[in-house]
């Protein structure tokens, strides 16, 4: 099987990052379990896990809907994590 893993440079403090990361993920009807080292993430048929070390994060999805492209996750992710820094 496939996987998805981003790795990205923390712009925004750790916290923030999972704070936001659970809001949306509410928002969407999934769910974020973990703390500020790591855990994992499932909704709309996507799952995986994150791990946040020296200011980076790598996030690993591992399952999608068939339908959905793996660049389009790809550029949700990097949009997301783009606007926190903001």
């Amino acid at each position: 099987m496939k996987k998805l893993i981003i790795e990205r440079r923390l712009d925004a403090p750790p916290e923030k990052t999972l704070q936001s990361v659970r809001q949306m993920a509410r928002s969407f009807g999934g769910s974020v379990a973990g703390d500020l080292t790591g855990g994992t993430f499932s909704g709309k048929g996507i799952s995986g896990s994150y791990r946040i070390h020296d200011g980076n994060i790598i996030i690993t999805v591992e399952e999608k809907p068939f339908l959905l492209p793996w660049t389009v996750i790809k550029e949700k992710i990097n949009e997301f994590l783009a606007e926190l820094a903001a």
